[in-house]
């Protein structure tokens, strides 16, 4: 359920670093939450991994980019 919610924001349209703060901020939200059963909770996981894997992909992209612009390189 978790997952499936991220997931879909992350499919709907380019993810920038305001999104990823908005998706972070829904992660969070939903840690905060006692009630989230020990399934919910292990997708809760998964997606956080997933989020910090594409933010990682992201900077490593944009570094790529930079130094493809240098012409020192």
């Amino acid at each position: 359920m978790v997952e499936k919610m991220i997931l879909q924001e992350l499919l709907h349209g380019d993810v920038g670093s305001g999104e990823y703060a908005d998706i972070q901020d829904t992660l969070n939200n939903l840690n905060a939450r006692d009630w989230l059963d020990e399934p919910e909770r292990i997708q809760l996981v998964q997606a956080t991994i997933m989020l910090e894997t594409l933010k990682s992909i992201d900077r490593l992209n944009n570094s790529i980019q930079e130094l493809n612009e240098n012409t020192n390189y």
